[in-house]
């Protein structure tokens, strides 16, 4: 995520995106999507008891299965080739196809069949638009994105793309894809006050600006549905629901690493790898009517922490397996172990880039790094700019109390001396600046300055090295994050000063190349291990 020094950018974009709510082909662009207004309630409504279980009988699965997805970039999320190398590891052909418009509901969509992208994935099918797609082509599943309409739009132009596409396929099932809140979705991504329960259990109905991105609104959309098209099979794929799910295992601190469900997105409206990758397991499992547990990752969602991946699969199956009426599984969930099993941990753990060990006893803070709970040993080798005069290194140490930073910078000039170490935790991010030879430190969140008064922090001037050393403690409490074995979180470091010749500076980093508050998506990963590692 680049909440922080995206700002501006985000706020710009959800003016675009609020006016496309009542789009017009000029103000619809690649890239962006419209949201509707609306306040949200804490009452989230039940799934209708009257819904029909649509029996997996009536939704056949066949070795090779034909998909068409229409919607916007919020259907994107799933990347289509990644879902299909989902399909492939479990032995199924996938043929897939979509008609996408940037940030169009389904009523733009169907009144502007040859705009937008329509296109394909390694098979013979050759990019038609959906109205020749559909009436002309068979299919085993269609999706439908529903998106800032009013309820009776979107029932009215759902029932024409599935009337088109019965035509010719009798057979095809038709897939609701539920999403997550939009609603105000920019003013809790700025701020990183987000309520996702509030927002998701939102009751659609009885506002002047509805949320249609609501639990709600999707289960009122798939009753509607039914009850005018009762001899098709009509299912969800609640992916807001799995996030809610996931909402609540991050509270419960089931997560480890995970402080809040907004780090599933990468803006104010979409998704980041973890959340596609989620979106994918969820198509895929009521779809193809399996449990995800045990899928690959594939290149198409990046590198997404072991545990995670592990706590997203169970979500998902979970959710759908718990939600028979609206998905049409037919299969009961059995909870895995608890806590995962520890390879999952290991793999975890074994994936990060610096490991911090626990100590019994903490250092002194006095830039004196000759105690023996200091051993370096990860180095800033990477030339941000200017040219290589320093050589510094770094370890990390913990408790329960404070993370604890020791460096040592070998550097013959010792001018301009600097440090930054850069912490996350997905969701928040932290600065901390250190001068070399001064008393004060400083500490900025997302981007504004905060108080570092609860930073301890010496250095020391090495004659011998030559060069300083600096330790560093911060408390947990200042970074939000709560400190346990096996915690995953972001890190980096950076050091400043001239170089050898004292003709210019030098900024050296361990891990990111860029501006690295604009990239966190660069820094490394720190695991807190015990006392054996």
């Amino acid at each position: 995520m680049k909440l922080f020094t995206r700002a501006i950018l985000i706020l710009a974009a959800t003016a675009i995106l609020i006016a496309c709510s009542h789009a017009t082909p000029d103000s619809i662009t690649e890239d962006e999507t419209p949201q509707t207004e609306g306040t949200t309630t804490t009452e989230q409504e039940a799934p209708p008891s009257t819904n029909p279980i649509i029996s997996s009988a009536t939704r056949p699965v066949t070795q090779t299965m034909r998909i068409y997805m229409i919607g916007n970039s919020l259907t994107d999320q799933i990347r289509y080739r990644g879902f299909q190398k989902l399909a492939e590891s479990r032995s199924f052909t996938q043929l897939w196809a979509r008609h996408m418009i940037p940030g169009a509901p389904l009523e733009w969509i169907w009144e502007h069949p040859t705009d937008g992208i329509h296109d394909n994935q390694d098979w013979e099918y050759v990019g038609y638009d959906f109205t020749n797609a559909l009436s002309t082509m068979e299919w085993d599943a269609v999706t439908l994105q529903p998106f800032v309409r009013p309820l009776e739009s979107d029932i009215e132009h759902c029932e024409k793309f599935m009337d088109i596409t019965k035509s010719k396929s009798s057979t095809c099932v038709f897939y609701i894809h539920a999403q997550w809140p939009q609603s105000q979705m920019a003013e809790w991504w700025e701020s990183g006050a987000f309520d996702f329960s509030k927002a998701w259990g939102d009751t659609y109905g009885d506002k002047e600006y509805d949320v249609t991105a609501s639990a709600s609104f999707y289960l009122k959309l798939l009753e509607g549905l039914r009850q005018s098209r009762g001899d098709y099979s009509i299912c969800l794929i609640p992916n807001g629901w799995v996030l809610a799910e996931l909402d609540q295992r991050i509270r419960a601190g089931s997560i480890t690493g995970n402080s809040s469900i907004l780090g599933f997105w990468e803006d104010a409206v979409h998704l980041t790898n973890a959340g596609s990758y989620l979106v994918a397991c969820t198509f895929f499992s009521v779809i193809y009517q399996q449990d995800p547990r045990g899928l690959p990752v594939p290149e198409e969602y990046g590198s997404i922490d072991p545990l995670l991946v592990y706590h997203i699969q169970d979500a998902v199956w979970k959710v759908v397996t718990s939600m028979k009426s609206e998905t049409g599984i037919q299969s009961a969930y059995t909870a895995p172990s608890n806590p995962p099993p520890a390879s999952i941990i290991a793999s975890a753990i074994s994936r990060s880039d610096v490991q911090a060990r626990y100590c019994d006893k903490p250092p002194v803070i006095d830039g004196n790094m000759e105690e023996s709970i200091w051993t370096v040993d990860r180095f800033l080798v990477k030339v941000v700019s200017g040219n290589a005069g320093m050589v510094p290194g770094f370890a990390l140490r913990w408790d329960s109390d404070k993370l604890y930073v020791g460096i040592k910078i070998k550097d013959w000039s010792l001018v301009a001396e600097s440090v930054d170490l850069y912490i996350g935790d997905g969701t928040n991010r932290f600065t901390v600046h250190k001068e070399y030879g001064s008393d004060d430190i400083s500490l900025s969140k997302n981007g504004t300055s905060i108080s570092a008064a609860a930073i301890e922090s010496a250095d020391k001037a090495i004659p011998d090295y030559p060069g300083w050393s600096t330790e560093i403690a911060i408390p947990w409490s200042a970074l939000g994050i709560s400190a346990a074995e096996n915690t995953l979180f972001e890190f980096d470091l950076a050091s400043n000063g001239l170089n050898a010749d004292e003709n210019g500076p030098c900024r050296l980093s361990w891990k990111a190349m860029q501006n690295m508050e604009d990239h966190p998506e660069q820094w490394g990963c720190a695991a807190l291990v015990g006392r054996n590692h």
